[in-house]
């Protein structure tokens, strides 16, 4: 069972890509972050779902 993953629609758009340099220099996440990211990368399932900044993503659930 794959955990649930909330982004922006923009990091979304890299993670679907695999861009995950792309994601570290957009979300501006330094070295640490890259280890999360590179973790991330390793041992996630796709679709994650995207959501609009003030909004909640669970409101509908």
């Amino acid at each position: 069972m794959g955990v649930r993953v909330y982004v922006c629609p923009t990091c979304r758009t890299l993670v679907d890509a695999g861009d995950w340099p792309g994601l570290i220099a957009y979300a501006g996440l330094g070295a640490r972050g890259a280890r999360v990211v590179e973790g991330f990368r390793d041992h996630h399932t796709p679709g994650a779902v995207a959501f609009e900044p003030g909004t909640h993503p669970e409101q509908s659930r």
